[in-house]
């Protein structure tokens, strides 16, 4: 391991540290924002081309599935996709997906 400078940390540790001190609230907004981000490595490439992440809201992950075929195969894999989401996140942060419009506002903590 190379030697590092003193009082120097890295941007990973620092920014949890951060984002925990400025309160709960903005933790949980990061931490929906973080894993929306992250919704083609949870997913896949395949997944993440056809099924859009639009949003949390509450408990609640809602998606947009233009193709039917699609949304069926979310509804078939919704556990296994809830414990990715959740595992990102560090917490349980959603416990249902839903199918919305692609533009839907997610405004709401």
């Amino acid at each position: 391991m190379e030697a590092r400078t003193p009082g120097l940390e890295l941007l990973d540790r620092i920014l949890p540290k951060s984002i925990h001190s400025l309160g709960t609230k903005a933790e949980k907004l990061y931490r929906r924002h973080f894993v929306l981000c992250r919704w083609q490595s949870l997913v896949g490439e395949m997944i993440a081309q056809n099924v859009q992440a639009v949003g949390i809201e509450g408990k609640t992950l809602w998606l947009y599935a233009e193709n039917p075929s699609w949304r069926n195969e979310i509804q078939m894999r919704q556990l296994e996709i809830l414990q990715l989401v959740n595992n990102c996140a560090g917490e349980r942060l959603v416990r249902e997906i839903r199918f919305g419009k692609r533009q839907q506002k997610f405004l709401k903590n």
